[in-house]
């Protein structure tokens, strides 16, 4: 997007695909007033005097993070102005700091991430002939790997790097990355697009989704399967062992008698 201050065109990033994940992290560092987020997830129908100040001299802090703007230059754009810069930036805003990016939808495929000369595959999960039989290319096999991959989304701007490192794999990877090499990967994905880390962030989500369901589908198969266990324990019990059992204890008796006869 262009703006035009004192007479000189700038450009400000308000699209995903412009943000890196570096620029994202800058700004996730700069928190809005606490007010402005209450009305933006709803919790206060508009904001108080104060607030709105507030709100307009925190834009001032973020645009040099995604404009060609100086400190000066800023000092510039008045109120109103800040107010529909401001408007423009919504989308993001709300990714950001409430980590919601209402205006990105999933691709719903599994593309290959390309960045530094190498292409790097999404975590993904596949059906099996229509079957409920799931398998994941998710790449993190140990305990530690999946404790890592948690703690990394707990704070899911500030850590986008280090998850792009823990969940994309090169097709040559080994099965488990070195913390080097970790780091060193979450140092290169912070020039990835912000855009291409919420369709990896919908990837993996999707793989969590899809491997719970599955994990869950399982367990129950086998409450079932012990059900049906037990089931045909008491059917087997009730009508051919106790069956038998009356049978044995019957001729058993017979005899007894016969025997007690003579």
């Amino acid at each position: 997007m262009k703006v035009k201050v004192q007479r000189k065109w700038f450009n400000i990033k308000n699209t995903w695909q412009q943000l890196t994940i570096a620029e994202a992290q800058r700004m996730a560092a700069v928190e809005p007033p606490k007010d402005y987020l209450d009305f933006l997830q709803g919790n206060i129908d508009e904001l108080p005097p104060d607030a709105q100040r507030a709100t307009l001299e925190w834009v001032g802090k973020i645009l040099p993070i995604l404009s060609d703007m100086t400190d000066e230059e800023l000092n510039y754009i008045t109120p109103a102005d800040r107010g529909l810069l401001l408007n423009s930036l919504l989308p993001i805003i709300s990714g950001v700091y409430l980590q919601l990016p209402y205006d990105v939808q999933p691709l719903g495929v599994s593309p290959v991430i390309s960045i530094g000369g190498d292409l790097y595959d999404m975590p993904t999960v596949r059906k099996v002939y229509d079957r409920e039989i799931y398998f994941t290319t998710l790449p993190f096999k140990t305990f530690s790997e999946i404790i890592e991959i948690q703690q990394a989304s707990d704070d899911l701007i500030r850590n986008a790097a280090l998850l792009c490192a823990l969940v994309l794999r090169k097709f040559d990877d080994p099965l488990q990355l070195s913390e080097d090499e970790k780091l060193k990967r979450a140092e290169l994905f912070q020039q990835l697009s912000m855009y291409d880390f919420w369709q990896v962030f919908f990837s993996f989500s999707e793989v969590v989704i899809q491997s719970l369901k599955y994990t869950e589908l399982c367990l129950l198969r086998e409450s079932e399967r012990k059900l049906r266990k037990e089931l045909l324990v008491q059917l087997l019990k009730k009508y051919y062992l106790l069956p038998v059992e009356r049978l044995a204890s019957l001729i058993t008796s017979g005899f007894k008698k016969v025997f007690m006869r003579h």
